[in-house]
């Protein structure tokens, strides 16, 4: 197994046949939550690099710094075969979402259960764990290849228990990558006009 990192939460991880699958792709220049959060350091230049030889892409979930929609609309623009394999959550929300941003692109999203296998890019294999809270829309990624396990917790929070079931069906950790600091919004708060709070009260509720 060989893993890039590529900036933010995006791991590229390859298997001896040369074939990469890409996970959480974010390299939005207009940044996200409002142009409130960018890349550090900035990895916009690499996105040619990233979807290089990438048959498959893993999204843990729904916020806009690892779902990026212009990269998998790129993404599919240079390799039409790519498949988009998400996680099934306890919810209906996030498969909402998926068809809300990517309504030409249902044919090529495959949605996942808990611990559920699945193939990717040649004899790598790949489950999510997603967190077990009804309102939490949120998995780790667990990714197999050539012997080896890589672990990406991204911005999920897994009890023990779920740790343990990893541990078992991987048998040994080779990587684990995970956040350094924690994910809010900022700023958290924000001032709109009443017309504009309505309009986006509204949008929301949509």
């Amino acid at each position: 197994m060989k893993a890039i990192f590529f900036g933010h939460a995006c791991l590229k991880v390859y298997d001896q046949s040369g074939k990469a699958v890409l996970m959480d792709p974010w390299f939005s220049r207009h940044g996200a939550f409002f142009g409130s959060w960018f890349q550090f350091p900035e990895n916009t230049f690499l996105l040619d690099e990233a979807l290089q030889g990438v048959t498959d892409i893993c999204v843990s979930h729904n916020h806009a710094d690892h779902l990026d929609p212009t990269v998998l609309e790129q993404a599919w623009s240079s390799n039409p075969a790519i498949t988009l394999h998400v996680p099934r959550y306890q919810t209906r929300w996030f498969a909402k979402r998926l068809a809300h941003l990517l309504p030409d692109r249902q044919d090529r999203i495959c949605q996942h259960g808990a611990y559920e296998r699945f193939r990717v890019a040649g004899e790598t294999y790949m489950f999510f764990v997603p967190e077990d809270s009804p309102e939490a829309v949120d998995a780790a990624m667990v990714c197999l290849a050539d012997g080896q396990s890589l672990i990406n917790l991204n911005d999920s929070k897994l009890h023990a228990d779920q740790f343990l079931q990893i541990r078992q069906m991987t048998q040994t950790v080779d990587f684990l990558a995970l956040q350094a600091s924690g994910a809010s919004e900022y700023p958290l708060n924000y001032t709109y006009t009443e017309r504009e709070r309505e309009t986006r009260s509204v949008r929301k509720r949509r």
